[in-house]
């Protein structure tokens, strides 16, 4: 309700503090949007390295965005393909439509059939 102003004061602050609380309790929706406030600088000071290691926290706990946020963050690292097409598997088994497109580019790439 803090996120987004939803019958409270919008407050990034007081946001990240409750989605905090849940992302230690190992919820992967809080750990996906700690990650995006650590990517965004909402709520906290920006920060790269923490947004990773919320999102893979998330991502490891199953939730699709996050997973595809993993594979598109190795993906552009160019020297983790293996793990970009690890994640992207995964999110696009979930039915996400961007992993799928990603998925799909990734092959083709790997086997030489770029279009």
């Amino acid at each position: 309700m803090y996120s987004d102003g939803s019958g409270l004061k919008q407050s990034d602050a007081k946001a990240f503090k409750y989605w905090k609380m849940s992302a230690d309790q190992e919820d992967a929706l809080s750990q996906l949007n700690i990650g995006i406030m650590y990517e965004e600088g909402r709520g906290v000071k920006e920060n790269s390295m923490e947004a990773f290691k919320y999102y893979k926290m998330s991502a490891d706990n199953g939730r699709a965005e996050a997973q595809l946020e993993i594979a598109l963050w190795y993906f552009y690292q160019g020297n983790c393909n293996a793990e970009a097409y690890k994640y992207s598997k995964l999110a696009a088994k979930q039915g996400n439509v961007d992993a799928q497109t990603m998925l799909n580019h990734m092959k083709r790439k790997l086997s030489g059939i770029m279009l």
